[in-house]
């Protein structure tokens, strides 16, 4: 399609337009067949909802304006080692992130489509057929969790995060009628995690966090583990 027809049907102008898709083609997201007119390539097919492994929701989340205010501020977080996003928005990054129902829905939205690009070569590499209850600390929608359930149909899970996100967990899981055998809990990792798992599992966690707090999550996974017999099951 000619970049003057993308820019009618995008509602922008051509000669901007043009060159951004020319410069876009220069890495490779875009193909220049003759002069103005482009085509799709394998990369940006991805770009796309209705494809396997479309990294759209990640894009969309890494293009919110909260990264562009964030980033900035490179600079006072070199200079003093304190996060960026902190003085930009005057409270901790998830405060600020779900704080703000778009960035929260973009982020969210991100981490599902991450997981989901993970999931199949996790349950391909590790033998989860000796855990009997599977618990996800903070596991979002639930994406890695499902996957491993329906790999193994003996197993039970719980996933466990804060109360916004269990509600659509809760809608992900019953969709994939897992509800029989997975359970959600909300809760504030800082201060407690569920009991009744013999595996605790975490994907990108506990590198959000200072060490103080990372050994407060990790610490409480320990407590919830406590409860449980120490056989082979307790990792």
């Amino acid at each position: 399609m000619s970049a003057s027809e993308l820019a009618r049907q995008t509602g922008t102008n051509a000669d901007a337009l043009y060159r951004v898709l020319r410069l876009l083609a220069s890495v490779g997201i875009f193909a220049e067949l003759r002069e103005k007119a482009f085509v799709r390539t394998p990369m940006s097919e991805l770009l796309r909802t209705d494809v396997p492994g479309s990294v759209r929701d990640t894009v969309t989340f890494i293009s919110n304006p909260l990264h562009f205010k964030v980033w900035a501020e490179l600079g006072y977080s070199v200079e003093t080692g304190q996060p960026a996003i902190d003085k930009v928005y005057g409270k901790p990054a998830f405060e600020a992130i779900f704080g703000d129902s778009e960035n929260a829905a973009d982020f969210n939205h991100a981490m599902t489509c991450f997981s989901r690009k993970v999931a199949p070569a996790l349950v391909d590499a590790y033998d989860f057929s000796t855990i009997r209850t599977l618990l996800d600390v903070a596991g979002g929608h639930g994406a890695v969790l499902c996957d491993i359930l329906r790999r193994y149909p003996a197993m039970k899970g719980i996933l466990f995060d804060m109360p916004n996100l269990v509600q659509e967990a809760t809608c992900h899981i019953c969709s994939l009628n897992l509800d029989q055998r997975c359970q959600t809990v909300s809760g504030d990792f800082f201060e407690h995690i569920p009991a009744g798992a013999d595996v605790y599992y975490m994907q990108h966690i506990i590198h959000d966090w200072a060490d103080e707090s990372a050994l407060k999550i990790l610490g409480n996974c320990r407590r919830a583990l406590e409860g449980v017999s120490n056989g082979t099951h307790s990792r």
